[in-house]
């Protein structure tokens, strides 16, 4: 198996059914199936309208401790685009499970008071049937 993690889909070809896919690179990919794992954009209407300061990545701007641009108040999740200590301080915003989770602990310390960063290093694993499979640690900047 091979992942093209530096391309996008431009289109899909065939008559029917998928044939071939083309990436903005101009790589052509036979297929036969095609399997698409689509992110999400997270609702941030009510935290706009608190205030809230919005990402460029599309979640609530968070400090390092996940606190947002109003202080006393913080996010985690798929909602959270925070300054990852992890890669260099750059803001971040990651959908998946563990993150989110993770996100949990480092926020309720920070509302307790300890003020300490987010360092979890982002990471997730698929199994893609019997076609292979794949480990993520870190984050796509």
């Amino acid at each position: 198996m091979t992942v093209h993690a530096e391309d996008e889909l431009e289109r899909f070809e065939g008559s029917g059914r998928v044939a071939k896919v083309v990436t903005r690179g101009g790589l052509e990919l036979a297929a036969d199936a095609v399997v698409i794992g689509a992110g999400v954009t997270p609702d941030v209407q009510l935290a706009q309208k608190a205030g809230l300061e919005i990402g460029e990545r599309g979640g609530v701007r968070c400090s390092s401790r996940l606190e947002s641009s109003v202080p006393g108040i913080y996010a985690a999740g798929d909602i959270c685009e925070y300054d990852s200590v992890v890669h260099g301080g750059q803001p971040v915003r990651i959908e998946h499970w563990d993150v989110a989770f993770n996100h949990g602990k480092t926020a309720a310390l920070n509302m307790l008071g300890n003020d300490v960063p987010h360092e979890e290093v982002p990471y997730f694993y698929s199994v893609f049937a019997d076609w292979g499979e794949l480990e993520y640690v870190g984050a796509c900047l």
